[in-house]
């Protein structure tokens, strides 16, 4: 209702995109895209600009030096690239999870990806070579890129203090690989949040958070 209660489609924005990814070669603030849009789809553009902002090929844009944003958003068209097909896209998301959680099972990515099981089995048989099978626990079969080294299981991992909401937390299907089942609620909340947490030998062993002085 949000994007039609004023009687605007998504042939409306599809057909406004070019000139919009055109005026937005160069970073423009949402004052100016709200004009722009105006002299387009009159009273209409300030829901055009919501449903835009979420679905077209728009990054927002560094406001000073690398990774500063200021309050007001400056957006600035996506580098044009080819459209891979579905098949590829999810090839190529199925190895860059591998590439930062391998070792890991179908089950795993299905998980992380919100993608069916037999999606991640298409797209991880499609890799051939560039992958490689691995026996995991329980007979669990792990996927992993190809030539990497793995370390051995009694090898002693450093302590970490790892961010709020750090992805390594959330990217197997068992959490139980790095979080305690006794301390998930406490890591994990029914919100939705994962809190900063400590890693001892590679598990959590606590949380943290920072205060005056240290």
């Amino acid at each position: 209702r949000r994007y039609t209660g004023d009687g605007l489609t998504p042939s409306d924005t599809d057909e406004v995109l070019p000139d919009l990814l055109a005026f937005l070669s160069r970073p423009r603030s949402k004052i100016e895209l709200e004009t722009m849009l105006e002299a387009h789809l009159g009273e209409r553009a300030q829901r055009a600009w919501w449903a835009l902002k979420t679905f077209a090929p728009i990054h927002h844009a560094p406001t000073g030096g690398p990774w500063s944003f200021a309050r007001r958003g400056s957006y600035v068209a996506a580098p044009a690239r080819e459209r891979p097909s579905e098949a590829e896209a999810v090839q190529h998301l199925a190895q860059r999870y591998l590439e930062g959680f391998g070792p890991a099972s179908v089950q795993d990515l299905a998980q992380f990806t919100l993608l069916r099981r037999s999606v991640i089995r298409n797209a991880l048989a499609a890799l051939g070579d560039a992958i490689v099978e691995l026996d995991g626990p329980d007979r669990t079969t792990l996927f992993d890129v190809a030539g990497r080294a793995i370390p051995d299981e009694d090898i002693e991992a450093p302590p970490r203090l790892l961010p709020m909401w750090d992805s390594v937390l959330l990217a197997y299907s068992d959490r139980s690989r790095m979080i305690p089942p006794e301390y998930r609620r406490l890591v994990i909340h029914q919100n939705g949040d994962v809190l900063p947490t400590l890693l001892v030998d590679g598990h959590v062993a606590g949380v943290w958070r920072p205060v005056e002085g240290g």
